[in-house]
């Protein structure tokens, strides 16, 4: 997993941006920018904000979400990367027949899946029920 503080070092030196102009601008001392980029601290929310504002005409969008990301990784311990395949369920019922099936091995699922087809259940997305694992 690539970290916060080696994405800030990367993305620094690859916009010819000095270490030092950034701390200076944003009132930090170099040793404690130098802590990010050895993964030895994380900043706060207050100065990740103001580096974020520093960087921001440097960046393009993509770099900003990465490193926000980075940034959100470090401090809470989640992987953002696995967000893109989270699926967020209101209903409870959904809920419960969800967390039922994370329990069940796999050719329990393809079993099930099969009974599924067999008794024509369509799903509210697609017309066909499809299973890859």
């Amino acid at each position: 997993m690539e970290k916060f503080g080696t994405y800030l070092k990367l993305l620094l030196w690859n916009k010819d941006i000095r270490a030092i102009d950034l701390a200076k601008a944003i009132s930090m001392s170099p040793a404690t920018l130098t802590k990010y980029f050895k993964q030895s601290s994380v900043p706060d929310r207050d100065t990740f904000g103001k580096i974020l504002d520093y960087l921001h005409a440097f960046l393009d969008s993509e770099e900003e979400m990465r490193l926000l990301d980075l940034f959100i990784e470090e401090k809470s311990g989640f992987d953002m990367g696995l967000m893109e395949n989270a699926i967020v369920v209101s209903d409870p019922l959904d809920r419960l027949i969800l967390e039922e099936l994370k329990k069940l091995k796999k050719s329990e699922k393809e079993t099930l899946i099969k009974h599924l087809r067999q008794t024509n259940v369509r799903t509210r997305r697609t017309r066909d029920i499809s299973y890859t694992a």
